[in-house]
């Protein structure tokens, strides 16, 4: 959101696509670890053989948007990922 708000005030970023992430890579293990302990369960991950176009590793570069809008992550990860699920929890 905070992202989002840089944008529609620069008048730079008109047109240009960017993106806007922590700037840091989360792994599927550690996003699984990360809900298991903010949910207080112990689901063990399933793991299949990879498939062709499986993503090994990714990250976003948010290097246009802290150029352009003078963007910086305001929330880690982990926080906004508690944020989320205490969002689900209460329209649950």
């Amino acid at each position: 959101v905070h992202g989002n708000l840089l944008a529609a005030k620069a008048p730079d970023a008109v047109g240009q696509v960017m993106n806007l992430a922590t700037g840091a890579s989360i792994s599927l293990l550690d996003l699984s670890s990360k809900l298991n302990t903010l949910m207080d369960i112990d689901l063990e991950p399933l793991h299949a053989p990879e498939r062709p176009g499986d993503i090994k590793h990714s990250l976003a570069d948010i290097t246009l948007a802290r150029r352009l809008l003078n963007y910086e992550p305001i929330v880690d990860f982990e926080t906004g990922l508690k944020q989320t699920l205490d969002w689900y929890v209460s329209k649950s």
